[in-house]
């Protein structure tokens, strides 16, 4: 009997001691603001496709005065929103019901953004528009942004092929531990509600804000200076998160990069069959370029013309500076297919693409990209296509694209263009011999 005294008395203090300390942990609540931003969701794990059809859905009212028209759904916090796209003479004309109606009319109809061609794609014209789709849930009404992406048949048609549409912002608060500001990055991966965690990305203290999945973390913790801290809830608008202490970590935290810093090491190989790493560089002036294939979906593949300044300032570069010591490390790189780095090009076809457009400059193999970019320590390269960083002596970042927001409090890049990275590199190049 004294011994089951004893164990439950045991038992009590223990309980009472790990609630107490748990209760004694910090709780933090974290206001959170909206960002806009086209650009977060462009091959991350959150772009979505509408399939379409030329059939009207099953118990969808249509009243629609457009031609050729194709529909499609997709849903938000379980709700179905209907669409539809076509044409009014020669323009397409997109329509998108309201969440949870069996109704579309002429009243949806959404305004289209202009046809283009960048953002990667060169060859594959496309347009964007942005939507906010009013939402209510757990008794909270609020607009959830939507980007819509279309795209093209062809440069010279305005038959649109195809519709994706992601979240068309992120959530960002500001939080002080220990007298030390950080910084909260949240987004949602299309489910329309912030308030359901397993769809929520998180990002802590992020320098670069421009690619999701190897930024951005799907979890319900997160790591700031070694200790650990538990999402509590975010509120379905994702205004609002509350975290809570739950302890140390010893998580490895990715590397970010700033001018000043040696940048991190890592292996490669060649199209030329040539095995080094950085540390081979440490003593020149080195380009790490994130070279961007053109879109491999046309008939002329490896003929394809390159319209790219960046493109011939390296090679350019290269040319007269190689003698001189000048060293350069290309990597393939590119957002389209399934987002993964140019999964439609092989080593093969990626030099013939440079020797028909007269590039030369030396480029690594697919498999070595992709080892680099999807490398758990450099989780920001798959975001810098077209985009150039300079490195010195000792692989000191010179110079590198800064993360921004510009005027509409959208994050942007504030980078060297062409001539500027040529001028750049000259001056170094000339101090420096």
């Amino acid at each position: 009997m004294k011994n089951r005294k004893f164990v439950f008395l045991i038992t009590f203090v223990f309980l009472f001691v790990f609630v107490v300390a748990a209760f004694a942990l910090n709780t933090y609540t974290i206001n959170l603001s909206r960002f806009y931003t086209l650009g977060l969701g462009y091959s991350s794990l959150s772009n979505k496709n509408i399939a379409l059809s030329p059939n009207i859905p099953q118990g969808l009212k249509c009243d629609l005065t457009a031609s050729d028209l194709r529909y499609g759904s997709f849903k938000l916090v379980n709700k179905k929103i209907y669409i539809a796209i076509g044409y009014k003479g020669d323009d397409p004309v997109f329509f998108v019901g309201k969440p949870g109606s069996k109704a579309i009319s002429n009243a949806d109809q959404v305004t289209l953004g202009p046809k283009n061609y960048g953002m990667g794609w060169p060859n594959f014209p496309h347009c964007t528009t942005i939507l906010n789709v009013k939402l209510s849930n757990d008794n909270c009404n609020y607009a959830y942004p939507i980007v819509f992406w279309m795209w093209f048949k062809s440069t010279n048609s305005q038959k649109i092929t195809s519709i994706r549409y992601w979240s068309a912002s992120f959530m960002s608060g500001e939080i002080e531990i220990d007298g030390k500001k950080h910084f909260i990055y949240l987004y949602n991966m299309n489910n329309g509600s912030y308030g359901d965690i397993a769809n929520d990305l998180i990002s802590v203290d992020t320098k670069v804000l421009f690619k999701l999945d190897r930024i951005f973390v799907g979890q319900n913790h997160f790591v700031i200076d070694g200790k650990s801290y538990r999402i509590d809830s975010i509120s379905p608008a994702g205004t609002q998160m509350i975290i809570s202490e739950i302890g140390t970590s010893s998580k490895k935290l990715p590397f970010f990069y700033e001018i000043g810093k040696e940048f991190p090491s890592f292996e490669m190989e060649f199209s030329s069959g040539k095995k080094t790493d950085l540390r081979a560089f440490s003593k020149n002036v080195t380009l790490i370029y994130f070279f961007s294939p053109p879109v491999k979906f046309n008939e002329y593949g490896s003929n394809t013309k390159i319209n790219n300044d960046m493109a011939y300032a390296v090679s350019n570069l290269y040319k007269k500076y190689a003698p001189l010591g000048l060293k350069v490390i290309s990597i393939p790189i590119s957002q389209a297919g399934t987002g993964t780095i140019v999964d439609h090009w092989n080593d093969f076809d990626i030099m013939k693409l440079l020797k028909f457009n007269g590039l030369s400059f030396p480029i690594l193999t697919v498999n070595s990209a992709h080892k680099i970019v999807n490398s758990v320590d450099y989780p920001w390269m798959f975001s810098m296509m077209g985009k150039v960083i300079i490195l010195g002596k000792g692989n000191t970042i010179l110079n590198m694209p800064i993360p921004v927001r510009n005027v509409r409090g959208v994050p942007d890049y504030l980078t060297f263009n062409s001539k500027q990275i040529m001028n750049f590199v000259d001056s170094l190049m000339k101090k420096q011999n």
